[in-house]
């Protein structure tokens, strides 16, 4: 096990433990735990977060080679291939070439991933009803996939937050209400941030439904974000890499959204887009509930 934080913070442990989202809760939670406590699958999990080497924040860490976010407090960084793993543990289908910025008690985590299919000129007008008529003609498809990767199926129940777009922070928004096979609700909230050469998503996972408070704790860390200079938006010029569709494609995954320009079809392009855009986001809730049920148990 690796931590990228002094030993000598460990003396701090016992004066920080009592405030909730201090790094102490961090590292109790993922790295220290008893080994009278805990059976089974719960501690299984454990063992295996703990083997992920995580980078403790505070501090600033580098994505996909594009741009620069701040990791608070109270919350860690994972890259590489590791992120494969945590999306195993989390219940979701093992997709490499993703960051990870988690919460202390993993009540919240994000993905981060960078898209390099070009320039997205935003000039587009967005259709919401017409992009989730097109997100449900994918719903089977989909679920087919999950009941290969052997994880349980998901169903949309509509728009949480419309899709919208904001031309002051070229950041595309949305969140979708979904529900498992078991009528359980959840939903997500996905925000991309457009780019000179293509477009960093950031993908927020809970356990349940997010939150307006979710909502504004990855806000706060998205506020930290800055692409790196020649990589902004603004920075385009003449001879870039521009991609064929526009922010609708967005809303429907974060493939490259030139697909359905190069004759693949509308079914093909709604295949490619939809299978990373929100279908696997969902699955994570039960892991995230057993890690949840360990704090609660630990506080009593």
């Amino acid at each position: 096990m690796r931590i990228s934080q002094s030993a000598a913070s460990s003396s701090q442990l016992g004066r920080q433990r009592r405030t909730p989202g201090f790094l102490c809760v961090f590292l109790l939670l993922f790295f220290v735990v008893p080994p009278t406590y805990g059976q089974g699958p719960a501690r299984d999990l454990f063992a295996e977060l703990r083997k992920l080497h995580w980078e403790v924040g505070p501090r600033s860490v580098v994505i996909a080679g594009r741009a620069t976010i701040q990791v608070p407090k109270g919350y860690a960084f994972l890259a590489g291939t590791e992120v494969g793993q945590f999306n195993r543990l989390m219940g979701n289908p093992p997709e490499d070439g993703r960051y990870v910025i988690a919460e202390a008690r993993l009540r919240r985590f994000a993905y981060f991933s960078f898209a390099s299919f070009g320039y997205v000129n935003d000039g587009e007008k967005i259709d919401a009803t017409a992009l989730y008529i097109k997100m449900l003609q994918g719903q089977e498809l989909y679920n087919d996939r999950r009941r290969r990767l052997g994880l349980p199926v998901i169903f949309g129940d509509g728009w949480q937050i419309p899709p919208h777009y904001d031309q002051e922070t070229r950041r595309l928004e949305w969140g979708v209400k979904l529900h498992d096979d078991q009528g359980n609700p959840s939903s997500n909230y996905i925000v991309r941030i457009l780019g000179r050469h293509g477009v960093m998503t950031a993908a927020l996972v809970t356990h349940g439904t997010v939150t307006d408070n979710d909502i504004a704790a990855l806000k706060a860390i998205l506020a930290t974000f800055t692409y790196h200079p020649g990589e902004n938006y603004a920075d385009f010029r003449a001879g870039d890499k521009v991609a064929k569709s526009g922010l609708a494609a967005l809303v429907l995954g974060d493939a490259d959204p030139t697909v359905e320009e190069a004759g693949t079809g509308t079914g093909s392009i709604i295949g490619q887009l939809f299978s990373a855009a929100w279908f696997w986001l969902i699955a994570g809730a039960g892991a995230c509930f057993m890690v949840q049920h360990h704090w609660r148990r630990r506080r009593r």
